[in-house]
């Protein structure tokens, strides 16, 4: 399959760039085996932009039901562990509201452009089940990050075995693990938990500094040098972004704003590894288009932007592209990329070999 455009945006090895008049080759099993340009032609102007997929490194999927108390309470009295209304509702509700949570999440996502997830499941031995079930019917690509169901009111503790048995079988099972936070858990469980994921070559993705509080009581210190955690999200309140560097940090600019009255612009542009995530469906639709405008809101450069949210592209990798509506070309390209961040929706998808297109 050949698909031609009038403007091709990719990012390549972290770096966007934009080809006019360009030609993408799909093989027979929907990977790409040649990127290039054409002469050129004539092109339907609504329907001449191609763009990589997004991607959503943070969403939690199972609190659509709780939007009024995510806008009216406290953010500790919302998500906060293990009192936090969220966990209350997540354990006493229904499986069916849990699973019209996750298909009206992963269908938000896929509608809006979005190729890749990295889901937290609260309870998630309990909740994987659901979430491989409704998954089935969405190509994206999705990492689910499981949270342990018991956690601590704060480190000074006693050991929990329990805890460390569950992320072991969390790892067993084959999945990254997710943390709330690395104050609801024992210095020494922290430890245990390291050795674990890491001894499996898994992931470990905690919350660190959403609040002044957390981060004075140091969370981004044990979140480094004792969970020695591959993601860290949010990092609103950290000062010495040095101490960022080497790690995947992930930013939900929305969800930050709301909760919290800012979020870390600074990272973009000092921090090499940033990504972007939704946050809690309870609070946003995971919407990347909406997270992209308040980045621009922000000043956030167009093309660190490009960078943190797109899918990097790549010689024989499946094909995942969306279809952007843009109503004016212009020529030059930092204008062009501000102007589709700005004004652009999902029109369609190209999934490998198969194209759809949404209106």
């Amino acid at each position: 399959m050949i698909i031609r455009v009038r403007r091709l945006l990719l990012v390549e090895d972290s770096n966007p760039y934009l080809l006019n008049n360009a030609q993408i080759e799909i093989d027979d099993e929907g990977k790409i085996v040649g990127i290039g340009k054409v002469s050129k032609l004539r092109f339907n102007k609504k329907f001449n932009i191609v763009a990589p997929q997004f991607m959503n490194n943070h969403v939690h999927i199972l609190d659509l039901d709780l939007r009024k108390y995510f806008k009216t309470m406290y953010i500790d009295d919302v998500v906060g562990a293990p009192y936090g209304i969220k966990y209350l509702y997540i354990n006493t509700i229904s499986i069916e509201n849990l699973l019209r949570s996750i298909e009206y999440s992963l269908d938000v996502a896929y509608r809006t452009g979005t190729g890749e997830l990295w889901i937290v499941l609260e309870n998630g031995l309990r909740t994987i089940e659901l979430l491989e079930k409704i998954s089935r019917k969405f190509p994206m690509i999705i990492r689910p990050f499981l949270e342990p169901s018991k956690f601590h009111l704060g480190p000074w503790e006693d050991y929990c075995e329990d805890i460390v048995n569950e992320v072991q079988m969390i790892v067993e099972k084959g999945y990254d693990v997710e943390l709330i936070s690395p104050l609801n858990y024992n210095v020494n469980e922290l430890k245990e938990i390291e050795k674990i994921v890491h001894s499996r070559d898994k992931m470990i993705m905690t919350h660190v500094s959403e609040t002044l509080d957390t981060s004075e009581e140091r969370d981004l210190d044990l979140a480094i040098d004792v969970l020695k955690a591959d993601v860290l999200v949010h990092c609103v309140h950290v000062r010495d972004l040095s101490k960022l560097q080497d790690r995947i940090i992930v930013v939900t600019p929305r969800s930050n704003l709301a909760l919290v009255g800012k979020f870390n612009v600074e990272v973009f542009k000092n921090v090499k590894n940033v990504r972007v995530g939704t946050d809690n469906v309870g609070l946003n639709d995971p919407d990347m288009w909406s997270e992209v405008r308040v980045l621009l809101r922000s000043n956030v450069d167009p093309y660190h932007i490009c960078r943190s949210v797109f899918m990097s592209v790549r010689y024989n990798d499946v094909a995942r592209f969306q279809v952007v509506y843009c109503d004016h070309l212009v020529e030059k390209d930092c204008v062009f990329l501000r102007r589709i961040l700005w004004m652009g929706r999902t029109l369609g998808r190209i999934d490998g070999k198969i194209v759809r297109m949404f209106y």
